[in-house]
């Protein structure tokens, strides 16, 4: 019982809010600025991801169209050494054309091909991702048809390096 001897003592009184610092539950209101009113618009363009994080990401994307065309490249040497090299290294488009033309021959002109993608990739420009995911993910379907596992994994890590240069290369852009 109270020192007094009141029974209708009020409580003490609540002490003040403070911050939690677990992030949990109400967040004190903060002045708006005209930092603060700007931030949200640029905050919607670019996500909350750094523009350098992005550049990184394209530069990766069209690194990623470079590799294929290097595997191709020794791939296409390969077979005009007269030497299998297998899905994994080369394309599945040069095994599936093999019977029509030298297969040495065809992954040559896809290598240069995807040579000049990944050069256009590397400026920025987003149809050069577009094209190079689009013939390489049709060549992954002509692996998965072949039932080669390894280069179906191979393929889809590749192409979500390319799928991601292109997203980098809009929110760029």
């Amino acid at each position: 019982m109270d020192p007094t001897g009141s029974p209708f003592r009020r409580p003490p009184p609540r002490p003040a809010f403070r911050a939690r610092r677990s992030g949990f539950g109400p967040v004190p209101g903060a002045p708006l600025t005209a930092s603060a009113r700007s931030a949200p618009a640029a905050r919607g363009r670019s996500r909350g991801v750094p523009r350098a994080a992005r550049a990184r990401a394209l530069g990766q994307g069209a690194g990623a169209i470079y590799l294929v065309a290097a595997l191709t490249l020794v791939g296409a040497a390969l077979s005009l050494a007269s030497h299998d090299p297998g899905v994994i290294i080369g394309l599945g488009l040069t095994r599936w054309t093999a019977g029509v033309a030298p297969a040495g021959w065809v992954a040559l002109a896809l290598a240069a091909g995807f040579a000049l993608l990944g050069l256009l990739a590397q400026r920025g420009r987003l149809w050069a991702f577009a094209v190079g995911a689009a013939v390489y993910a049709l060549d992954g379907l002509i692996v998965l048809a072949a039932h080669d596992w390894v280069a179906v994994a191979i393929h889809t890590v590749v192409l979500v390096m390319m799928v991601r240069g292109l997203e980098a290369g809009r929110r760029l852009a």
